[in-house]
């Protein structure tokens, strides 16, 4: 699969801790083999910075998604109008709790491609709760809890599905120098499905190096 994606912004400085902005995204997906699933994709967002204190800050997009499939037939063979249309948003709301500790809140909510030969598209409405941590200069502590719900928007003869995802991911960084960091991380996750045959649970251990010039 291939993605062409391109944006436009226009942006209203309020104040200055306040900045107000529209945008259009427009999305191009082309499949080298499943061509029938290829779409454009139109998004547009009204959206919202705002920085109210050294505490926290706001970064609130909503507005509308369109997804359309270029091969009319696909109407023929799925439960629904394969012209998808919806409410698609993002929130990253930051707060410092104290000076070495903070907590986000991120949502996000759009109609995505469906990871199922069985599924044309799928709506996703997620969430994850950040804690953060400065344990000294150089450690520094996340853990995340995550939970996504995904519908799918089923090809006929399938029966529709509905899956919930969980997750739970703690994890230690170490700055060794200012320009490299490691991370030890474990990511736990458990997808409750209405199809039996996608459920699963994984446990994964991550050592990673992030370095930057």
């Amino acid at each position: 699969r291939k993605d062409n994606s391109g944006s436009i912004y226009g942006i209203y400085n309020y104040s200055v801790k306040t900045a107000l902005y529209l945008q259009y995204q427009y999305v191009d997906v082309n499949y080298d083999n499943s061509t029938i699933r290829d779409n454009t994709q139109n998004f547009i967002y009204g959206g919202i910075n705002w920085k109210s204190t050294e505490k926290t800050s706001l970064n609130f997009k909503a507005g509308t998604q369109s997804r359309d499939v270029k091969d009319n037939s696909v109407d023929q063979i799925t439960d629904e109008d394969s012209d998808n249309r919806g409410l698609a948003l993002e929130l990253d709301l930051q707060y410092q709790v104290r000076e070495k500790t903070k907590v986000a809140l991120l949502v996000h909510r759009k109609i995505d491609e469906s990871d199922s030969y069985t599924a044309e598209s799928t709506e996703i409405l997620g969430g994850v709760f950040r804690y953060q941590q400065q344990f000294s200069e150089r450690i520094n502590g996340t853990c995340d809890f995550s939970y996504e719900h995904a519908d799918y928007n089923q090809f006929i003869n399938y029966d529709a599905r509905k899956d919930d995802l969980y997750g739970f991911r703690p994890a230690v960084q170490y700055a060794f120098r200012d320009w490299l960091m490691f991370e030890l991380a474990y990511k736990f996750e458990s997808r409750n499905s209405s199809e039996d045959i996608y459920n699963y649970d994984t446990n994964t251990i991550f050592l990673s190096a992030n370095a930057a010039i």
